[in-house]
């Protein structure tokens, strides 16, 4: 009895001291889920002024695009935020963002290797300042869902 209770104690103060953090799903594991959900429909804009917001969340939306233009998506950070953008359809996606008329450069995409097929392009955006990015986005006759999911800031830093 006097070994049990040299061993138990140790684990129940661990347990204590770990029970009350939050485990936080990895965005990649996350997105394989979110991206099946009902969609919020959205129609993305022709030009980068008036492009609809798009936020940081659980929830995709289903995105129309031009079928003969580029369109624009935006995503308003109050401050530097590191995201995942995720698109159900591969090549929707120009690889260019602009933050007022600076271009900057997505990069490279891949698919999601939890679920390349629901998910075949993704993309880690690094938002390095406050303000207003829009995604440019290629035609396309086919309707898209994306989801944009917060990461940590480290998360793909070895990539």
């Amino acid at each position: 009895m006097k070994y049990a209770t040299r061993l138990t104690l140790p684990f129940l103060a661990f347990a204590f001291a770990c029970g009350g953090e939050e485990e936080h799903e990895e965005p990649d594991v996350a997105a394989c889920t979110h991206i099946q959900e009902a969609a919020s429909p959205l129609t993305a804009s022709a030009t980068r002024e008036s492009a609809p917001a798009i936020a940081f969340g659980e929830s995709p939306y289903e995105v129309t695009l031009d079928a003969a233009e580029k369109t624009y998506v935006a995503v308003t950070v109050a401050e530097a935020k590191h995201g995942v953008f995720y698109l159900s359809a591969a090549d929707v996606a120009t690889g260019k963002m602009f933050l007022g008329q600076t271009e900057l450069a997505l990069e490279a995409s891949s698919a999601n290797e939890h679920c390349a097929a629901a998910i075949p392009d993704h993309y880690h955006l690094e938002l390095d300042a406050a303000g207003t990015y829009a995604i440019e986005l290629s035609p396309s006759a086919v309707k898209v869902k994306l989801l944009l999911l917060e990461e940590d800031e480290d998360a793909h830093a070895g990539e």
